[in-house]
């Protein structure tokens, strides 16, 4: 098969099954992509623990943690078990990889954030590094908790048909958060569920970011790394030990809107073509906004399928 695909979020309709897995069909009906990539909420994991968020009316059709989980050391001793709680978020996204799955052949994978970007959700990128610092034992029993969460939920997901996940981090960036308490307290619970995905048929590695920490621990056989291409993530390349035919080559929002004809995208996908040859594919760099012209993206997935590799 090849790998090829573009995503968006749909905003209002990925708060509930029927309509999130609808709008993720017809876009799916519209370019043709290789795999379908369900894209849920992006903090759907942190509301099924209790954390409580809002539309940001963004051009990314993103929503955000209006009101955080934890706030004290103790929360972390008290996040929820997905196993007893049974979460509607997690129902709901359940029941969209169902219908998406039972309606179509294309292979589908769904969206599921890694433990320690749910762990900042839940508590916020300042109480989680202030945590960090006073209470490293309630912060790691709680990122075990997460941790125990996602591998319910990935089990759960397992059984819908779905082939992959499409596995995301948001704070393998150095400015963001310190390497070292990254691979302390975040590269131990990504290992886990990236093996938990062992037996699906491939996975994708989306770090998020235009500078990324790439010293990876290896990556399973059947896992992709996706990364957008700017240019410190080109040059952190070369700390990249796995296999250059398995990184998905993300290019760049703001160059995939600054194209107006074919040749301007043939143009850039030679650009980027050429800072990794090896690339079995390419794709956006992120979720494309919400209203990108739909000419112009029909445009961009045919040019990108004409040059990716069938493996």
């Amino acid at each position: 098969m090849r790998f090829t695909s573009v995503w968006k979020h749909f905003p209002h309709a990925d708060q509930q099954a029927e309509t999130l897995a609808k709008e993720t069909l017809l876009f799916q009906q519209k370019f043709n992509c290789d795999f379908i990539k369900v894209t849920p909420t992006g903090t759907w994991q942190a509301v099924c623990m209790g954390a409580v968020d809002e539309p940001l009316n963004d051009i990314l059709g993103r929503r955000a943690v209006k009101a955080p989980f934890i706030n004290v050391t103790d929360d972390w001793l008290s996040i929820p078990d997905f196993a007893q709680t049974k979460p509607w978020a997690l129902e709901e996204v359940i029941r969209t990889c169902q219908i998406i799955c039972a309606e179509t052949k294309v292979p589908v994978l769904t969206t599921i954030f890694c433990p320690i970007t749910q762990a900042v959700q839940l508590a916020g990128i300042n109480t989680f590094m202030n945590h960090v610092k006073q209470a490293e034992y309630e912060v790691k029993a709680g990122i075990d908790k997460i941790t125990d969460n996602t591998l319910h939920a990935i089990e759960k997901l397992k059984e819908t048909g779905i082939k992959g996940i499409f596995f995301v981090t948001q704070y393998r960036q150095p400015h963001l958060m310190q390497p070292d308490i990254y691979k302390e307290f975040g590269e131990p619970a990504d290992i886990r569920c990236l093996q938990k995905c062992r037996d699906l048929d491939f996975n994708i590695f989306h770090i998020h970011g235009e500078n990324v920490d790439l010293n990876l621990k290896p990556l399973p056989d059947n896992c992709l790394l996706h990364i957008e291409y700017t240019p410190a993530n080109v040059k952190h390349m070369t700390r990249f030990a796995g296999d250059l035919k398995k990184v998905l080559t993300g290019i760049p929002i703001s160059e995939m809107l600054s194209c107006d004809t074919l040749e301007d995208i043939k143009l850039c996908v030679q650009k980027y073509r050429n800072m990794n040859r090896d690339a079995i594919a390419m794709s956006p760099a992120c979720v494309i906004p919400v209203d990108f012209p739909e000419q112009l993206l029909k445009k961009w997935v045919s040019v990108l399928q004409e040059v990716a590799v069938e493996i």
